[in-house]
């Protein structure tokens, strides 16, 4: 078994159905790409959060909204659509400026520019209309406020599809390839920097420098007890830093207009 004793606290009674992302030793030991691609997210958030009021829209089993008051945030709330895991988040993560609550985010129970920071983790493509959902997070941010925003990079994960075709994750409404994800944005945010994981060159995966990732992800690259050859393919590095190669999830920081 992996220790997990790096991270928040481990799940091991809950199960991973490949919708949210849980941190236990099944997973670090069968997923390790999704666990190393989440994780190194969260830490990518991080210093924006540090003394700020965050949401943490879509949040799964909560460990993220963990991270996030660990490394200095003001406060926390994660919001998530299943209370299953609303109810799990609170008994394993809640306290300490962590709070949590069954929401929707094309709805979000908050009034208009409640938060400094809004985080949201492969969720847009969750939802039916990406655009409501981009618009709903601008209404609970105030002005200036930031949103640290991942996406699957269709034009990689699924190269044979139109958007609005199905894709090939069965939990996915649909997928933007990196332009249109850019394009979206756009309408009401100004994108401050733009980052790629999971790169993809013409003879297989290409993993960035150590020094991208580090600058990306604010210098703690490490995860205790895995090979950092291959936790590299996963880091996130500015899309400035890669050539050559084709993101496979996409994470812009953006300014609220």
């Amino acid at each position: 078994m992996t220790s997990l004793t790096y991270l928040p606290k481990s799940q091991e009674d809950v199960a991973f159905t490949g919708e949210r992302l849980v941190l236990n030793s099944a997973v670090s030991v069968s997923y390790l790409d999704v666990l190393t691609e989440h994780v190194y997210r969260y830490r990518l958030a991080q210093p924006y959060c540090n003394g700020n009021i965050v949401l943490d829209a879509a949040c799964g089993a909560g460990y993220g909204a963990r991270m996030m008051i660990d490394s200095g945030a003001v406060s926390v709330t994660g919001v998530d659509i299943d209370p299953a895991s609303v109810q799990l988040a609170e008994r394993d993560y809640g306290g300490n400026g962590v709070t949590f609550q069954i929401g929707n985010v094309l709805h979000l129970p908050f009034n208009n520019e409640s938060y400094d920071v809004v985080v949201s983790f492969e969720t847009i493509e969750h939802v039916p209309d990406g655009a409501v959902f981009l618009r709903e997070v601008a209404r609970v941010l105030r002005p200036g406020g930031r949103l640290i925003v991942s996406t699957p990079n269709r034009d990689v994960t699924n190269p044979d599809r139109l958007f609005g075709q199905q894709m090939r994750n069965q939990y996915h409404c649909f997928e933007y390839s990196l332009s249109e994800f850019v394009g979206e944005l756009s309408v009401l945010y100004d994108i401050e920097s733009i980052y790629g994981q999971t790169f993809v060159g013409a003879h297989g995966n290409v993993a960035p420098e150590w020094n991208d990732i580090a600058a990306a992800v604010g210098g703690n690259t490490t995860i205790e007890g895995y090979n950092p050859d291959i936790l590299r393919y996963f880091g996130p590095a500015s899309l400035s830093c890669m050539k050559n190669a084709r993101p496979a999830y996409v994470i812009a920081v953006c300014r609220k207009k």
